[in-house]
């Protein structure tokens, strides 16, 4: 239970005090390129979608905020700085990214393209993440 707490603190922290434009933006795209009235079931699936967006995005800015030595994200401190190893913050990244795939198996059974969609903008953010830390770090050696 004590886990289930601290995974419930991490995502009202690091998912609901955020302003949520990739999730809504979700939304209204379904509702503009919907014919007619996008019906409950569609605009539902279209809610799940956009908390996936949400979700996947909050784990990046967790482990980029601690790689990164953040001090603030949203104007308050960056989760890693608020629990207490920050080393539980990678996993907490985990957690959210984890989310993430329950939702999409849970949602959308039949749709692996889906699933093999956000598993490839995972992938790619964190090769463009290497990518930025790699060069960060040839830029500070070669500075001293």
């Amino acid at each position: 239970e004590i886990v289930l707490t601290h995974f419930k603190t991490a995502v009202d922290y690091n998912i609901n005090d955020g302003k949520k434009l990739r999730g809504t933006t979700v939304i209204d795209t379904v509702r503009a390129i919907s014919t007619g009235s996008a019906d409950e079931p569609l605009m539902k699936h279209a809610a799940v979608l956009g908390w996936c967006i949400e979700l996947i995005q909050g784990a990046f800015l967790i482990a980029d905020d601690l790689m990164d030595h953040s001090l603030t994200r949203r104007g308050k401190p960056c989760w890693y700085l608020k629990v207490k190893e920050k080393e539980t913050s990678v996993n907490d990244s985990f957690y959210l990214y984890s989310c993430t795939f329950t939702l999409l198996n849970k949602y959308f059974p039949s749709q692996m393209k889906l699933s093999h969609l956000f598993n490839e903008v995972f992938q790619r953010t964190v090769i463009g993440q290497g990518s930025s830390s790699s060069s960060a770090h040839r830029v500070s050696h070669l500075a001293v």
